[in-house]
């Protein structure tokens, strides 16, 4: 993966492909609270993202990161 292949799984039409998302979670072994932790946010907010609520191009690229996609 790089930042544009994530990009593009993570973009659609709501935004966010939650569900790809979460497989690349659990792919990269990382728990949601380990994983909010690692790019700076808390639960409560990444449980936020999970269920579809508006994000940033930066938080985007922040989690990409955080994935090393």
């Amino acid at each position: 993966f790089n930042i544009t292949s994530f990009l593009f799984i993570a973009i659609n039409t709501s935004l966010l492909n939650v569900n790809r998302l979460k497989t690349i979670i659990l792919d990269k072994g990382l728990s949601n609270i380990s994983f909010a932790s690692s790019i700076g946010l808390s639960r409560n907010e990444l449980d936020a993202v999970l269920t579809g609520s508006d994000l940033s191009l930066g938080l985007v690229e922040k989690m990409a990161e955080g994935l090393g996609v």
